[in-house]
Parts: C-alpha cells; sequence; structure tokens
C-alpha cells in the first residue's frame, strides 16, 4: 500500500473512453498505472482539467497523464509547467476556473453513469462504456434536431413584433436628459399607442420631473416590456425620438381619447395639470425579443407594420392549456422539434404559433412552435392547437403499432 493503489491501465483507458464518448481522442490519453492510496480514480480526471481540459478542448487530452506523472511520479519531470501545474492544484491554488471544470466534471459523470446503468442492465457486468456513448450520442442527434427546428421556426418579423409588444403594453420606461443634472433619469409611466403608427401617447402631470425635461429637451426614449415579463429570455422593445406636448385642443382631445381606451381608469388626464404629450419623430427601434433574437427596427418600417391580432389573447388561450390540457404541451415540444422534454407550459400566442417554456435535465429555456397553418383569429388558433393534438396522437399510435 505504501506503493500506492495499483490500478490496471484499462481501467483507466475504459475511464477516458467512456468520458470521450469513445471519439477517438481517448486514444491519446495516458494514463498513469497507480495512484496514491489516498487518490480515488475520479481524481485523476479532476487532475487533467487543469492541463488539457477534458471538455474544453480534445487537443489537451495528451498532456493529462503526463500531468498527472510529473505530480505523483516526480523524476525529472517535477521541474516541468505541467508539474507545477499539479503541485498548485494540490495545494489548493488552482484558479476558480479549475474548480468550475471540476465540478462540471463530477455532474457530467453522474449523469453518464446514469444513463450507461439504464443501458447497461443489472451491477455487477462489468462498466458499460457502449450503452453510455449511445445515451450521449442520441442526446447529441436530439440536440441538433432542436436547433435545426429552431433555426427555421416561422416567427413574426422584427417590425410587427414590435409593435406589437408596444401596443400590448401600458406602461413602460421613459428616459429623459435631467434638466437639474444633466443626467439620464427613468421614469415609469403609462401611455397608449396610437392606432395609425404605434407611436406613444402620453398624459404628464406637470408636478413629474419627466414632464420637465421633456419640455427642456425633447430627446427620450421609452422602454416596453412583453406581458409577464420575468428576466432577459422574454421580450421588450426600445423606441427613441422627440416628445412634445400637444397644444392644439382638438387634437390633444383625440389623442386623450385614444388613451384612455388603454387607461379607462385614468380619470385623472381630465384634471387642469394634466397635459398631452406625444411622440412625433421616431428616429430609432431596438428590439430584443429573447437570447439569440434581437435586431434594430427601421422607424417607417415599424410605423407601418401591423399588430399581431392573436397576441392579445394569449393569456386565456396559454391560461387554459396549461390548467386544463397541460399534458400535452411537453408531447407538442418532442414532437415538432425532436426533442423530449420533462416539462412545458404555453407562455404567449401569435397569428403564427405559440412560444413555449421547457425544461430538461434541469435546465428552462424558450421554444418556438409554429402552428401547422397560421391563424386568423381567436378559433383559428384552437383549430390549429386541435391539429397540432392530432399529429401527436397519430405518431404514438404509429409507435405502438409497430
Amino acid at each position: 500500500e505504501s506503493e500506492g493503489c495499483a490500478l490496471p491501465a484499462i481501467f483507466l483507458e475504459k475511464l477516458a473512453f467512456f468520458f470521450f464518448g469513445g471519439s477517438g481522442d481517448a486514444q491519446s490519453v495516458s494514463v498513469p498505472s497507480s495512484l496514491p492510496k489516498d487518490e480515488p480514480p475520479g481524481l485523476w480526471l479532476a487532475r487533467g482539467l487543469s492541463v488539457g481540459g477534458l471538455f474544453g478542448g480534445r487537443g489537451g487530452a495528451s498532456a493529462m497523464g503526463s500531468a498527472y506523472s510529473a505530480l505523483v511520479g516526480g523524476g525529472a519531470t517535477a521541474a516541468s509547467p505541467a508539474a507545477a501545474a499539479g503541485r498548485n492544484l494540490k495545494r489548493g491554488r488552482a484558479a476558480s476556473h479549475s474548480a468550475n471544470r471540476a465540478k462540471e466534471i463530477r455532474a457530467r459523470f453522474q449523469a453518464r453513469a446514469a444513463s450507461s446503468q439504464a443501458a447497461g442492465g443489472e451491477e455487477g457486468e462489468g462498466h458499460k462504456v457502449p450503452g453510455g456513448a449511445a445515451a450521449a450520442a442520441t442526446e447529441e442527434a436530439e440536440v441538433a434536431s432542436f436547433q435545426r427546428h429552431q433555426q427555421r421556426a416561422k416567427r413574426l418579423e422584427h417590425a410587427e413584433e414590435a409593435r406589437t409588444l408596444v401596443d400590448l403594453g401600458r406602461y413602460g420606461v421613459l428616459s429623459t436628459l435631467s434638466a437639474a443634472e444633466g443626467f439620464p433619469s427613468g421614469s415609469v409611466v403609462g401611455y397608449g399607442a396610437r392606432e395609425d403608427n404605434g407611436l406613444p401617447i402620453f398624459v404628464f402631470s406637470t408636478l413629474s420631473s419627466h414632464t420637465g425635461d421633456i419640455d427642456a429637451d425633447c430627446r427620450c426614449s421609452l422602454t416596453v416590456t412583453a406581458p409577464g415579463f420575468r428576466g432577459a429570455s422574454d421580450g421588450r422593445v426600445s423606441i427613441t425620438g422627440r416628445v412634445f406636448k400637444v397644444t392644439d385642443e382638438a387634437r390633444a382631445a383625440q389623442l386623450k381619447q385614444e388613451y384612455r381606451a388603454k387607461h379607462p381608469n385614468a380619470f385623472w388626464a381630465d384634471f387642469g395639470d394634466f397635459s398631452v404629450y406625444e411622440m412625433t419623430e421616431l428616429v430609432g427601434v431596438r428590439l430584443v425579443g429573447g437570447f439569440a433574437r434581437a435586431g434594430s427596427v427601421k422607424p417607417e418600417a415599424f410605423m407601418a407594420a401591423p399588430v399581431d391580432k392573436i397576441a392579445g389573447f394569449s393569456a386565456p388561450i396559454c391560461g387554459h392549456m396549461n390548467d386544463d390540457h397541460a399534458e400535452q404541451i411537453p408531447l407538442y415540444v418532442s414532437f415538432y422539434t425532436g426533442m423530449k422534454v420533462e416539462t412545458a407550459k404555453m407562455l404567449s400566442v401569435d397569428h403564427l404559433g405559440m412560444n413555449v417554456e421547457a425544461s430538461r435535465d434541469g435546465q428552462t429555456f424558450k421554444v418556438r412552435l409554429p402552428y401547422p397553418e397560421p391563424a386568423k383569429d381567436r378559433k383559428g388558433v384552437k383549430d390549429q392547437i386541435v391539429s397540432m393534438s392530432r399529429a401527436v396522437a397519430a405518431a404514438a399510435k404509429a409507435d405502438e403499432d409497430e
């Protein structure tokens, strides 16, 4: 035992094969023939992270064994950079990057070990490497199918989505240049989108600081978030332009009616110290529809874009599906994207499809599911969802028949 815990090299080779998934990179991994008695085999893999990065880059795999040999075997290589890195890790001075990678490897080890055991049968039959590799290959194929589906999934055009978000919104963050300090200042304000071009209408009190800011400098922006906004993966849009007080009484009365249509309880809009303001010049629109979906919209495209008439029914449609047909939504995701998920719920709908939040292996992400055909109205959405359910059922029956 003073020589260390002797382990067959073939065991460590298989362990490396397990993690590299049989890609051929395992052949270049140099494995030690023995380990110190107080070191488990898993630590050999963890040490490789600081040298080659077992999952971060294939090219460092061959250096992993030599670094370990320098660490536990001493000899002429003790002064090499790899040995120094090993000593630093052993003494607890490794960078936080190495610690995070060690956590990752443990998590992947557990996940793949579970897959291998499930595919390999009962305990005692040996380490079922092929089963683990097969499970990993299946997972990679599902993820690739999901990515292909999402890349070509039909979505609203940026201009239409931006115009729809502004139309659905009732409140936003108005950013002005402070007349007092000269720095940007933000205020949560109510607004109403004009029906003809989507530009915002405001009713401001003379007592509000942003009112004085706009009177002094008309440049501002309004940021609006999607209904139910919770974080960076949810949609938002910022429109930038110039806002002016409406001095024509007839026009002010007309715009106030449009504002009251979005804020029916805004009785204070008729008070004498409140005035109507409107954005008359749009200079920029920036849409962020979630992760990896963002872009600028030309002002003329925004003002000419239609408002999606189905999006306004998202709350009742999604509420009904999530409450009464929750078991169907994960099946939609699996059938249309080719990737199985554990849970899923509908977030919103439009005339082209639905936006879903799904979870798999502890990760939550957004999924776009287009309808088989565009929906023309609320009933059309119901018809498309029924078609999706029938397609899923037909596929399940075909699998049973096979």
